[in-house]
């Protein structure tokens, strides 16, 4: 079957300097090719790639659309490490911590060196206090991508006793975390206000 998503568009995808020309691109593809919505929907390049878009919208919405979008491909995706990981990510942000758990150990049992679903499994462990296996996680990550800034990043984390929540409101480029903050916006979820108050969110991202 002919891939939807070529290799052109996936090095443009990579090299774009904002997220939604991402989604404007697949939604030329789809014009161009007359893709019906269906083969669109079950395509798993595709979901992957509108996936990242609202990933990295870092606010409630977005990660439950990425949900979404990723559940109606999780009979291929499952077997797909990054799948695994950007489903796993979304679920976890929408606070399922147990079974976004499950999604991040299938993510290092499908592919043991993709190394972001170490990143975000031990992230989950520091969560439910589970130290010999967070250290763990930095070690096959550090062992997969040496020096790598986020790993380093947890480990200092997890040694300070920052907290969950602060672990996961890093950026990835070293010198623009550094020096901006940001954090996940969860403005729109009607609960939230209720969870900072039940997990003290705000004293452990300080």
């Amino acid at each position: 079957m002919k891939k939807i998503i070529t290799k052109k568009d996936e090095k443009f995808f990579e090299n774009v300097e904002y997220f939604n020309e991402i989604l404007d691109r697949i939604n030329e593809i789809q014009k161009e090719k007359n893709y019906s919505d269906e083969e669109m929907n079950n395509d798993l390049d595709v979901a992957l790639w509108r996936a990242f878009v609202y990933i990295n919208l870092w606010n409630y919405k977005g990660y439950a659309k990425a949900e979404k979008i990723l559940k109606r491909v999780e009979n291929v995706g499952k077997n797909n490490p990054i799948w695994c990981y950007r489903y796993a990510v979304s679920i976890a942000r929408l606070r399922k911590y147990e079974e976004a758990l499950k999604y991040f150990i299938l993510g290092t049992e499908v592919d043991p060196i993709y190394p972001w679903n170490y990143l975000e499994l031990g992230r989950l462990y520091y969560k439910f206090g589970k130290l010999d296996k967070v250290y763990k996680c930095i070690e096959k990550g550090l062992e997969l991508v040496p020096n790598d800034y986020e790993f380093l990043t947890l480990k200092d984390d997890v040694e300070n006793d920052r907290g969950y929540f602060y672990t996961i409101n890093h950026y990835i480029n070293e010198d623009v975390d550094k020096t901006e903050e940001k954090e996940i916006d969860y403005s729109d979820d009607k609960e939230w206000e209720k969870f900072k108050k039940e997990t003290h969110y705000d004293e452990k991202c300080r």
